[in-house]
């Protein structure tokens, strides 16, 4: 089963139909598309500040590898390191992206396949069930404006009731 984030563009005045058509759900687990090509996988999903400290950053490791004089084995797990971690963190760079650009996250689907999870999502955001309201504009839910939400504990979708 894979888990996947659900975001909606900002607010521009259009309608709720052009904004569900426009909603981006993003799959949440490793990548292997990012571990195997890195940078280009930033630049074909926009992400362009992310593909430039990524390159940056494999550049300055491979410089680092050379000036202590590290080669062979040692440096070959080194960047399968590196690139395991690229590979889980990369949805976490699109959604740090998408919060930037002011998109609204609105919910989290747990769905064994793709189309599945798109007709949850729109079912559970027309009938007005979604973790955040389709209306509230701002940021995410880490922003200080959102109203508060009970703590839900354990496998229940709500909190208990007294």
């Amino acid at each position: 089963m894979a888990t996947y984030c659900v975001y909606l563009p900002p607010a521009d005045g259009g309608e709720r139909g052009s904004t569900l058509e426009r909603m981006r759900l993003m799959r949440d687990g490793f990548h292997w598309s990012a571990f195997l090509f890195g940078p280009l996988w930033f630049l074909a999903r926009r992400l362009w500040l992310g593909a430039f400290a990524l390159l940056a950053l494999e550049l300055l490791l491979g410089f680092a590898a050379v000036l202590i004089g590290v080669g062979g084995l040692p440096a070959l797990l080194a960047g399968v390191a590196w690139r395991l971690f690229v590979g889980f963190e990369a949805s976490s760079v699109e959604r740090w992206t998408l919060d930037r650009r002011d998109w609204r996250w609105v919910d989290v689907v747990v769905s064994p396949r793709r189309d599945e999870a798109e007709r949850r999502v729109v079912e559970r955001l027309v009938a007005g069930q979604a973790a955040a309201p389709l209306a509230r504009s701002g940021a995410g839910p880490r922003s200080p404006a959102a109203p508060a939400t009970p703590t839900v504990l354990g496998l229940f979708p709500e909190p208990a009731r007294p």
